[in-house]
């Protein structure tokens, strides 16, 4: 997914470089004179082309009005209509970006109206398109991967290392057991409990039970946990609120009442 973002990303660069390319392109006075001529023209061409390398574009291709090449990188192909099929934006007058196939191949292009006496806004006599082979958009795709890999990096490594650590932390809170061997403590914790006669309960700090058997539950008339000790048995609730600290054994207290 990411790849695809950058890959867009990198097709929208290209294509508001290609139209900023064709713009220039357009306002030469050879190029608007030449394409209000409407045939062909060697000096036109060569132009054209010398401009490729300070764009960096694959192609800059003029035509006229009818869409017949009168500038094209390569020379056995003036004279022939322009391929791809979008013209019909330029050539109405409004300036496009498109993907499409053309006699190189597919491409980003970028394409403007050129107007007659390089009047925007006048008559359309011909239309410029600069356009980048589809292998420069995934060159700056792979580019910006690359440049954000030590990052991605970086961030895997964090996260690797947060996971190892709260997998640690986690192991030591639970006593470094496993999940089979929690359950058979659990299973073994309740076995025995409900195995005493006599009633059990854990009260915390808070003065919440936390653990009943089942004949202190039967007596207590309580079977969920926590729950306050106050509602179970309120006589030693009030025992501890007393601050009791010493052992006490063999105590006789009343159960509400």
């Amino acid at each position: 997914m990411q790849t695809f973002q950058f890959y867009g990303a990198a097709r929208t660069r290209l294509g508001e470089r290609a139209l900023t390319t064709s713009r220039i392109v357009a306002q030469l006075p050879i190029v608007f004179q030449g394409a209000q001529q409407g045939g062909q023209n060697a000096a036109l061409n060569a132009q054209v082309n010398d401009l490729l390398d300070e764009s960096e574009a694959d192609f800059i291709v003029v035509g006229n009005a009818r869409g017949i090449r009168l500038a094209h990188p390569v020379k056995d192909r003036l004279g022939k209509p322009m391929e791809g099929g979008d013209n019909t934006e330029p050539l109405a007058g409004r300036e496009v970006v498109s993907v499409a196939r053309g006699s190189l191949g597919p491409s980003v292009r970028g394409k403007v109206p050129i107007w007659a006496g390089g009047v925007k806004g006048s008559r359309v006599v011909g239309v410029v398109s600069t356009g980048y082979l589809m292998p420069q958009a995934w060159h700056l795709a792979a580019q910006s991967l690359l440049s954000l890999a030590p990052w991605f990096l970086l961030a895997l490594a964090l996260g690797m290392g947060g996971a190892s650590w709260t997998a640690r932390r986690l192991r030591a809170e639970i006593l470094n057991l496993e999940p089979e061997q929690i359950t058979a403590v659990v299973s073994q914790q309740r076995a025995v409990l409900a195995a005493l006669r006599e009633g059990v309960i854990a009260v915390d700090s808070n003065a919440n039970i936390t653990l009943i058997s089942e004949r202190a539950s039967e007596d207590l008339q309580r079977s969920s946990t926590p729950t306050p000790l106050e509602q179970g048995w309120p006589e030693l609730a009030e025992l501890t609120r007393a601050g009791t600290r010493t052992r006490e054994q063999n105590l006789e207290l009343t159960l509400r009442g």
